[in-house]
């Protein structure tokens, strides 16, 4: 099965790659670095690449863009193989031969499709000009992912990893949760904290199960963190939710997220 909602073919991918080499890209109203690396490298996930390529301009600050700054794109330039050395060979003497029979040549087999990768079904939250977080009695929500970042806060004691989850939820699109149904989920989110400390993500299905609580270390910097659940099929379809807890620890931190992108594995 293939679902596509952001997607790039493979020929198209390295073609992207070798042209961004030395070039340049101004940030446009909307822009992102994950939407920035899928549209000129090819690749959605190369945005850390291009933020160390522009470090200096960023100030170190993988969220601090703004509309009209110009980026370089990170490239490798192509190594040229060393021919192969020449060997003269002697000419062996002809000798005439009885004509061989013809041989009937089989057709060659067409090779079986890749299989399907992150890219092809990469969902980007930043995007969504919309309010995705809900945050029950405990939690809070300042801003949204269409303002650049949000910052989650709270925490309540024993919340659950089941249904829409006790923490603050996100609730992903029907398309996602068709894609997802006995397949692998793979949740990727950009984050920072306001002191080193440890955050908690969880993937539910209201339906079929839930991934449970994964804790992560987090720091002050941004940094990539990734969850992986393989979803059960499904059965009634009562809608997936990703949950956050923010500060599970009670230690009065705030969770800084800027960008969240959900891809499925066949």
């Amino acid at each position: 099965m293939r679902f596509h909602l952001m997607s790039t073919c493979l020929a198209g991918s390295v073609l992207m790659a070798q042209a961004a080499i030395g070039q340049t890209v101004t940030v446009q109203s909307g822009d992102s670095l994950y939407s920035i690396a899928q549209t000129h490298l090819g690749n959605g996930t190369a945005w850390s690449e291009l933020c160390a390529a522009n470090s200096e301009l960023l100030n170190g600050d993988c969220n601090r863009l703004s509309v009209g700054m110009v980026l370089s794109l990170p490239g490798q330039p192509e190594i040229e193989a060393e021919p192969a050395p020449v060997v003269e060979v002697e000419p062996a003497p002809v000798v005439e031969t009885e004509p061989a029979p013809e041989e009937t040549v089989e057709p060659a087999v067409e090779p079986a499709p890749a299989e399907t990768t992150l890219q092809d079904v990469t969902y980007d939250f930043s995007t969504v000009d919309a309010e995705i977080f809900t945050a029950p009695d405990g939690f809070t929500v300042e801003h949204q992912l269409s303002d650049g970042s949000a910052q989650l806060s709270g925490n309540v004691e024993g919340a659950a990893s089941f249904g829409l989850t006790e923490g603050i939820s996100l609730k992903l699109p029907t398309e996602i949760e068709l894609a997802a149904s006995d397949n692998i989920i793979v949740v990727e989110v950009l984050a920072r904290l306001n002191a080193p400390g440890q955050i908690d993500l969880a993937y539910s299905t209201n339906d079929v199960g839930n991934s449970g609580w994964r804790r992560f270390d987090l720091g002050t910097s941004y940094e990539r963190l990734e969850l992986r659940y393989r979803v059960s099929e499904i059965v009634n379809g009562k809608d997936d939710y990703l949950g956050f807890l923010p500060d599970p620890l009670n230690t009065g931190q705030v969770l800084d997220i800027s960008f969240i992108g959900i891809s499925v594995l066949d």
